[in-house]
C-alpha cells in the first residue's frame, strides 16, 4: 500500500461508445466493383428481414429465371425455422440460425477495399450444401445479398494479369481432397529422400528439411492456398 490518500475528485471524464454489431438489414444496392462480377443477387427487400430474401434466392430460384431481385419471385413461407434469430440480424446469430435447422450451412462474406473478406465459415459437416452470402454496408446499414456464383466472385484479376481462384476456403470437399493429396506428396518426398542418403552413402543432405505429418493447412499452404480457420473469421 503507497498511504496516499484521494480528497477529492475535480474533474473525471467518461466517453462511452455505442456497440453496433454487423447485422443484415434493408436494402442497399451493390459497391460498383462487386455489381461487374455479376455474381450476387441482390434482393430489393424494404423490410429488416434481408438474410431471409438471401436464403429464399438461393433456395428458391425463379423457375422463369427472370428479375431474381423482386420478392415477389418467392415465397414467404420458406420452412426455414428462425425462432430467436433477431432481424436485422447480426452474423454471430448466423450459427444459432444453422443449429436449428438442419439442413442450412451458411458461409458468410464482406466486401471491403474492393476486395472479398470473410465474416462466417459454417463448422456444419461438408456433406451440408452451403449457401454462400455477401454482408454489404453502408454507414451503419448493413444488407445480406446471395452468392450465386462464388467463382465469378472469388475471381481476381491481378496486376500480372493473372487470375487467381481463392476457393478452398468454400469448398469443404476441395479441402479434404487436398488434405490426401499431401499424404501423397510427402510419400514422394519421402522417397527421393531415401534416394539421396543411399547416394550420398547414408549421409542425409544437409539441406534437406524433416518431413512431418501435414495437415490440409500445409497443403494448401504449398499450393498457395491458405488454409483457413474459424478464428481468421473473425474480421
Amino acid at each position: 500500500m503507497s498511504g496516499w490518500v484521494v480528497e477529492r475528485i475535480q474533474i473525471a471524464y467518461v466517453n462511452v461508445a455505442r456497440y453496433q454489431p454487423l447485422r443484415g438489414g434493408t436494402y442497399l444496392p451493390l459497391p460498383a466493383n462487386l455489381a461487374k462480377k455479376k455474381a450476387i443477387i441482390n434482393v430489393k427487400n424494404r423490410d429488416n428481414e434481408c438474410l431471409k430474401w438471401a436464403l429464399r434466392a438461393a433456395l428458391f430460384p425463379p423457375k422463369d429465371g427472370k428479375d431474381p431481385q423482386r420478392p415477389s419471385k418467392y415465397p414467404v413461407n420458406d420452412g426455414i425455422n428462425y425462432g430467436g434469430i433477431d432481424f436485422p440480424t447480426p452474423v454471430k446469430q448466423i450459427e444459432k440460425l444453422e443449429a436449428q435447422n438442419a439442413n442450412l450451412a451458411i458461409n458468410v462474406f464482406g466486401w471491403e477495399d474492393n476486395c472479398v473478406i470473410v465474416h462466417q465459415i459454417s463448422k456444419k459437416e461438408a456433406k451440408v450444401p452451403r449457401i454462400n452470402l455477401m454482408l454489404i454496408e453502408s454507414g451503419e446499414i448493413q444488407h445480406y445479398c446471395y452468392v450465386k456464383r462464388e467463382s465469378a466472385l472469388l475471381f481476381y484479376q491481378s496486376k500480372n494479369k493473372r487470375k487467381t481462384l481463392l476457393y478452398a476456403v468454400l469448398n469443404p470437399f476441395l479441402k479434404s481432397r487436398l488434405a490426401r493429396e499431401s499424404q501423397k506428396i510427402l510419400q514422394w518426398c519421402e522417397r527421393q529422400a531415401d534416394k539421396d542418403r543411399d547416394a550420398r552413402g547414408g549421409e542425409k543432405h544437409p539441406f534437406l528439411p524433416k518431413l512431418q505429418k501435414a495437415d490440409e493447412n500445409a497443403l494448401c499452404n504449398i499450393c498457395g492456398l491458405r488454409g483457413f480457420n474459424q478464428e481468421d473469421s473473425r474480421l
